[in-house]
């Protein structure tokens, strides 16, 4: 008991030894791969020890420099560092959210949460709303599979109730809205379907989760509103029902809303503080770019959304990091020279400063 105690309060070791029975050995497995020269890494470190300590399931890393390591990091085709995954039955699955310790816990921890809950339709209805849970998933199924579709679903993060029921369909449960799946056999239609409802109609942006959101809707731009009255969040759920008349170009994008101050951060500019909707899709850091339209009414998202013009994107130019100078206009060269204790005084500044002791020395004669 002490040694599994250990385990779980430290961050594990992997290697080319180990990795195949820690994978198969444990039912969930967080796993940095990293480099001891990357700084995104250094910086992790920290965090990812204290996430061991605070966690129930196994928090490990592996060397992708040691040689002996490489073959199971080419397997997993890792190119960057650190790349996170959580192999969950020997499944793996890539880690795109925040960096911050309080989002990699909140995702260890729905990994280990109560899962796939066998109810009575009667009681559903009471349960979710106890639970206080917006969006959830219904799994209707004879009861011999439920140990089948427990393995299957443990990798998505959603709710999921269990109905023993003949007929076998998942239900999304959306707000106020329900989806229907009736075909589970097939892997990827399922994953599409539970990442499509997992999320609000119209999802809470921040400086972390923006990668996230892009990712997992692979393709389409984010349509960042600010500011957003009822009647744009009414807009959003009809196109998403499918409501004819309703946002023609709606699957080209997903949809979020944020601060002014957040958007701010991301297009590194100010937008202002009115209603407005910000297109926004970033390839990488050096690829960013956005449209921000200002909207004063439902008619003028609908015609900002159905015509939106990706050609019409502004790229975004990193901000350079501006060289501090200090100003000698107007000192003495004793004030100069006391400044050099506290600044880096440049090369022009230094003749500069020569030249103003010449300067006063001919004033003087």
């Amino acid at each position: 008991m002490l040694s599994i105690i250990l385990s779980l309060s430290e961050v594990m070791q992997l290697n080319s030894a180990n990795f195949d029975s820690t994978i198969s050995g444990n039912k969930h497995v967080f796993v940095k791969f990293f480099a001891p020269w990357c700084g995104h890494c250094k910086e992790l470190a920290p965090k990812w020890e204290t996430l061991s300590k605070e966690s129930q399931i196994v928090i490990a890393e592996l060397d992708c420099d040691n040689q002996d390591n490489k073959a199971i990091c080419g397997k997993y085709n890792i190119t960057g560092f650190p790349t996170i995954k959580m192999f969950s039955h020997g499944e793996p699955s890539e880690y795109e959210g925040g960096r911050d310790l309080s989002s990699m816990k909140a995702f260890v921890n729905s990994q280990t949460k109560e899962f796939l809950v066998k109810i009575e339709k009667s009681a559903l209805k009471s349960d979710s709303k106890a639970r206080k849970l917006q969006i959830f998933f219904v799994l209707y199924a004879p009861l011999e599979q439920y140990g089948q579709f427990k393995k299957q679903l443990s990798k998505f993060t959603p709710f999921f109730y269990f109905i023993a029921s003949e007929q076998t369909k998942l239900v999304a449960k959306r707000q106020d809205y329900e989806f229907s799946l009736s075909n589970l056999q097939n892997p990827q239609v399922l994953a599409a379907f539970i990442s499509q409802h997992q999320v609000p109609f119209i999802q809470d942006l921040t400086v972390d989760n923006v990668q996230q959101i892009q990712d997992e809707q692979i393709g389409k731009t984010i349509a960042i509103l600010i500011n957003p009255t009822e009647e744009f969040q009414k807009l959003i759920e009809l196109a998403a029902v499918n409501n004819p008349g309703h946002l023609k170009n709606f699957k080209k994008f997903a949809f979020a809303q944020t601060s002014p101050q957040t958007a701010a951060a991301l297009l590194q500019k100010d937008v202002g503080n009115f209603t407005q909707v910000i297109f926004y899709n970033q390839k990488n850091l050096k690829k960013i770019k956005y449209l921000q339209i200002q909207v004063e009414s439902e008619k003028e998202l609908q015609l900002a959304i159905d015509e939106f013009d990706q050609n019409k994107m502004d790229v975004i130019v990193p901000k350079q990091e501006e060289t501090k100078t200090t100003k000698t206009e107007g000192k003495d060269f004793k004030e100069i020279i006391d400044d050099a204790f506290k600044n880096v005084l440049t090369k022009d500044e230094l003749n500069e400063a020569a030249k103003k002791v010449q300067k006063k020395k001919k004033d003087e004669l």
